[in-house]
């Protein structure tokens, strides 16, 4: 007989016996069936991250290792009761998954309250931190070129975890030793990036820092990111021209812009005539009334220079040769720009003039080991 349910059962025998032979008799058997045995297994895996789902493997058997099929359990991480509803398949199996929000030691029990024929069973077990792995982060940098002075200069800085975006809220950036001012910080959550815009006062390396601390039991502490931007001078645009050529009056005009075609009118510039050292003036923009300059110069409103290189310089064939340079500042680039033919002769000298400046401003002939030597070198057609 095989028993589908624990109960009491009873058995009756009868025997109605032989006539003249065999009195009848009856047999009463009565046996108690009890409730199946149940067993939990559970398999955990043991690569556990966090924020990254993991799977446990439920089986659920009867005493004779057979799947306990259709059976509800209940599921318990850290005490606290797991929404959804889990359901043993055709093999007493069940897949149940779970993401850690961070490394802390995870209790699961896991619950089967049994049925009327199949007795309850609870299983426990304990994943230890150690056993899940926290993320390990990375500072990323990203920026084109150098900075120009006085110029707003973007480094995008991004943060990734396993190779995806994360907050980078708490990121801390020092430029040199100091941390950057918050005014240079825009934290962009939608696209989860970190925007540097710092405005550079002066020509020179800028060195920057970037740090990540992590987020205990999530995010594992970044390697520090540091990174040097170099900063450019301005670059000037030099306009030369002729105002005026004729056998009278041989006068240039002369202007100084920034990218944006901004005048520029701070600095020292020099103009030379037909490539000669000896037909060289320089100019202060901010003293255009020195008495020694050898050619009269003034500017106009617009920031336009005017000089009157005079009429020694007149030719009836085309544009006499000048050549004009801005010398350069703190803040502007050295750039030149020149007008008309160079008039050649065969008899030409060569005169070289050493300079301790890049400016080409200070003369010097003696240097030590270890200066810097600025060689200017002129070729003079003897006119």
């Amino acid at each position: 007989y095989n028993f589908t349910h624990k109960g009491t059962y009873q058995f009756t025998f009868n025997y109605v016996g032989t006539e003249l032979v065999y009195n009848a008799s009856s047999f009463v058997v009565t046996t108690v069936i009890s409730p199946v045995d149940s067993t939990i297994n559970v398999d955990v895996p043991d690569d556990i991250s966090v924020l990254e789902p993991f799977t446990l493997n439920l089986s659920l058997t009867n005493e004779n290792g057979e799947g306990l099929a259709d059976q509800t359990v209940s599921v318990y991480v850290n005490d606290v009761l797991q929404e959804g509803t889990y359901v043993t398949n055709d093999s007493g199996e069940l897949p149940i998954t779970y993401t850690p929000s961070d490394n802390s030691e995870l209790n699961i029990r896991i619950v089967y309250s049994g049925t009327e024929d199949i007795n309850s069973k609870e299983f426990t077990t304990t994943i230890p931190s150690s056993n899940i792995r926290m993320i390990d982060t990375e500072i990323g940098v990203d920026f084109t070129g150098n900075a120009t002075i006085d110029e707003d200069f973007v480094i995008t800085v991004n943060l990734t975890g396993n190779g995806e975006l994360i907050d980078p809220s708490n990121l801390t950036v020092y430029l040199g030793v100091e941390e950057a001012d918050s005014s240079m910080l825009t934290y962009d959550t939608d696209s989860k990036l970190l925007y540097i815009t710092f405005c550079p006062d002066e020509v020179k390396a800028y060195n920057f820092e970037v740090t990540y601390n992590g987020v205990p039991g999530v995010y594992n502490p970044a390697d520090d990111n540091q990174f040097t931007v170099n900063v450019n001078l301005i670059p000037v645009k030099v306009y030369v021209n002729y105002a005026e050529v004729d056998p009278e009056n041989v006068i240039l005009m002369i202007r100084f812009t920034d990218p944006n075609d901004n005048p520029i009118n701070q600095g020292i510039f020099h103009v030379n005539m037909n490539n000669s050292e000896a037909e060289r003036q320089d100019f202060d923009t901010q003293n255009l009334n020195d008495p020694n300059y050898k050619w009269p110069i003034t500017v106009d409103e617009t920031g336009t220079y005017y000089v009157d290189v005079g009429s020694k310089f007149y030719r009836d064939d085309g544009f006499p040769y000048a050549f004009v340079t801005f010398n350069g500042t703190n803040k502007y680039a050295r750039s030149t720009a020149r007008k008309g033919e160079m008039e050649v002769k065969t008899d030409i000298t060569v005169n070289i003039y050493t300079y301790e400046d890049s400016a080409l401003t200070t003369r010097r002939d003696t240097f030590y080991i270890g200066d810097d030597v600025y060689i200017y070198l002129d070729l003079v057609n003897n006119l």
